[in-house]
C-alpha cells in the first residue's frame, strides 16, 4: 500500500497553524479497518466492531518553543506509534481556537500497521504579540482506549527591547529651580548589546543620556513582573540605564514631550518615551470641561458648519497691573484663544474670562493624546507662555 500523506491547515487569531500527518506503509497481512470507520460528522473516527486494536501512543504531547518574535515561524514533529495488535488510523479533530479556517484533508485515511507510527507536523507563524502562546491541536484515533490525541504548542512571544517603565513616564510637578530627573531601564533577552544611535526631542529643555548596565545592576533593576519571553523567565542578556532630564525652565501648565531614541538593534528600532506632567505656578485655569492637571478643555461634540464658543475662567496672582495675553501661531491650528479681564479677584488671585472658539469648517475629531495645543504668550513677571489642549469633536 501507498504511503498516506493528511494534509490540513489552521489558521488561528494569533498564528498560522498547519498540520501534516505521514502515515507509516503496512506490512504482512494487517486486516483493514473497513471503509464503514469512516468520519463521524467530519472528524471523529468509528471504532472498529472488533478486533485485534491498534493502540495510539504518543511520544510526546506538549512542545515549547521557548520564545519567539513578532513575524517569526516554527514546526515541531509529534509522533504517535501503534503499540497495538491490529491497524490503526488517525484524523485531524480540530483545535484549541475559535476562530480557524480548516483546509481539506486528503487522501483517505489508511490503516497504520503495528509497529509503525505517524508524524504530526505543527507549523506555526506568530502573527500577534501576545506575551503568552498555548495552542492545541487535536488528532482522533481508532485505538478504543484512546480515542481522541491533543498536542500542545506553548511559549511566549518575545519583543527585542522592553522599556522600564512602560508607556508614559510621568513627571510629576516639575520644579521652577532645580532640574527634575526620571530614571529608566532599556533591556533585552534576546539580543547581546543594545547600541543606542541618538535621542531626539522637539524640546530643547530635554535632555537623555544612557550607560551600559553591569550583569548585577541587570539582575536587580530588571523586574521580574515584567512581560518575559516564555513560561520560565528568562533573564535580561543586556541592558542601559537611560536618564531623562528636565530644565527647571519649562513653562507654567501641562508638560508633554516625546523623545525618541535610535538604536542599532533590528535595523535600526526607534522606541517612543512619552514624558507627562505639569509646572505648577501662579495661573491656574478653571471652569467647565477643563482638567487643571493638564490643562485640557472637552468642548465635546457639535456641528461642524456652526462650530462653537466656550468660555472658561483663569485665575492669575503674583502680578500687578493687568495680564496681557497673545496667542501665538494661531494659523498653525483651528483654535482661537481670547482672553479678557473680568474686573473681579478671587482671594489673592484677579480673574480673566477665557472664551474659546473653534469656527466652522471641516470635520475634525481630537482626543485626549491627540489634543489641539494653544500657546498663550503672557506679560507677567514669572509666567512667559502658557500651554492650554483642547478636545473636541466638530461633526
Amino acid at each position: 500500500m501507498k504511503p498516506v500523506q493528511l494534509v490540513l491547515t489552521v489558521v488561528f487569531a494569533v498564528t498560522a497553524l498547519s498540520l501534516t500527518v505521514w502515515l507509516g506503509k503496512q506490512q504482512g497481512e494487517i486486516p483493514a479497518i473497513s471503509p464503514a470507520a469512516a468520519t463521524v460528522g467530519q472528524t471523529e473516527l468509528t471504532i472498529p466492531a472488533q478486533g485485534p486494536f491498534g493502540k495510539a501512543v504518543a511520544t510526546e504531547t506538549t512542545f515549547d518553543f521557548g520564545s519567539l518574535e513578532l513575524g517569526n515561524s516554527g514546526s515541531h514533529v509529534f509522533v504517535i506509534k501503534n503499540e497495538g495488535q491490529g491497524p490503526l488510523r488517525v484524523r485531524h479533530g480540530g483545535t484549541s481556537c475559535g476562530q480557524c479556517t480548516f483546509g481539506k484533508v486528503s487522501p483517505e485515511d489508511e490503516d497504520i500497521p503495528p509497529g509503525e507510527s505517524a508524524e504530526v507536523e505543527v507549523k506555526w507563524t506568530i502573527k500577534v504579540g501576545a506575551p503568552k502562546f498555548h495552542q492545541s491541536a487535536t488528532v482522533y484515533t481508532t485505538d478504543p482506549n484512546n480515542k481522541k490525541l491533543s498536542f500542545g504548542i506553548i511559549g511566549a512571544v518575545d519583543q527585542p527591547l522592553h522599556m522600564v517603565p512602560e508607556g508614559t513616564w510621568t513627571t510629576g510637578d516639575l520644579s521652577d529651580k532645580e532640574t527634575t530627573t526620571l530614571e529608566g531601564v532599556l533591556y533585552s533577552t534576546l539580543v547581546d548589546a543594545i547600541p543606542i544611535e541618538r535621542a531626539e526631542c522637539a524640546s530643547p529643555l530635554v535632555k537623555v543620556t544612557w550607560e551600559p548596565m553591569s550583569k548585577e545592576e541587570l539582575r536587580k533593576k530588571t523586574p521580574s513582573s515584567s512581560p518575559m519571553p516564555s513560561a520560565q523567565e528568562k533573564p535580561a542578556l543586556c541592558g542601559m540605564k537611560i536618564k531623562v532630564q528636565i530644565d527647571p525652565a519649562t513653562s507654567v501648565g501641562p508638560f508633554r514631550e516625546l523623545v525618541k531614541l535610535h538604536t542599532g538593534v533590528r535595523d535600526g528600532l526607534v522606541l517612543d518615551i512619552h514624558l507627562s506632567g505639569r509646572r505648577p505656578g501662579p495661573i491656574e485655569l478653571k471652569g467647565p470641561g477643563v482638567n487643571i492637571e493638564n490643562n485640557l478643555v472637552v468642548l465635546g461634540e457639535f456641528p461642524a458648519e456652526t462650530g462653537k464658543k466656550s468660555k472658561i475662567q483663569m485665575y492669575v496672582r503674583n502680578l500687578d497691573g493687568e495680564l496681557e495675553a497673545t496667542q501665538l501661531d494661531p494659523e498653525n491650528g483651528r483654535v482661537r484663544v481670547q482672553v479678557s479681564s473680568t474686573g473681579r479677584t478671587f482671594g489673592k488671585s484677579k480673574v480673566y474670562d477665557v472664551e474659546i472658539e473653534v469656527p466652522a469648517g471641516p470635520p475634525t475629531k481630537t482626543d485626549e493624546k491627540a489634543a489641539e495645543l494653544v500657546v498663550l504668550k503672557l506679560n507677567h513677571p514669572t509666567v512667559s507662555e502658557l500651554k492650554m489642549y483642547v478636545d473636541y469633536n466638530a461633526r
